[in-house]
């Protein structure tokens, strides 16, 4: 293993016995990375919505994302479906995304009751 110091980051390159290169970007300022939540943050009750999560603009996979008693996992494209739940009244919820090694992200969802 070669470990060089580039530009402020760690650059790790492990070696396969000549099968192939993988390239590790590591930042060195040794604060993980945050989780970041795109959605809509006011939804009407019973509807399906998209979450993305990213960090520092990357699409993020395998994010456990929390919603109104459901739990998803997002896929390679960062992304995950969630339904808003029937309210009887306008309310908030909050939307929770989490990955080991990453700061978690919350976010409030306002739900229109749609009477």
């Amino acid at each position: 293993m070669k470990v060089k110091k580039i530009l402020g980051m760690l650059l790790i390159t492990v070696l396969f016995t000549g099968l192939t290169t993988v390239n590790v970007i590591a930042y060195g300022s040794g604060k993980p990375a945050s989780l970041d939540i795109e959605t809509i943050y006011t939804i009407n009750e019973g509807e399906l919505f998209q979450i993305t999560v990213t960090s520092r603009g990357e699409p993020i996979r395998n994010v456990k994302v929390k919603f109104a008693g459901q739990t998803q996992f997002t896929d390679v494209q960062g992304k995950a479906w969630v339904q808003a739940p029937l309210v009887d009244l306008d309310s908030t919820e909050t939307l929770q995304a989490a990955k080991k090694d990453y700061v978690p992200a919350r976010e409030s969802i306002l739900i229109i009751d749609l009477g």
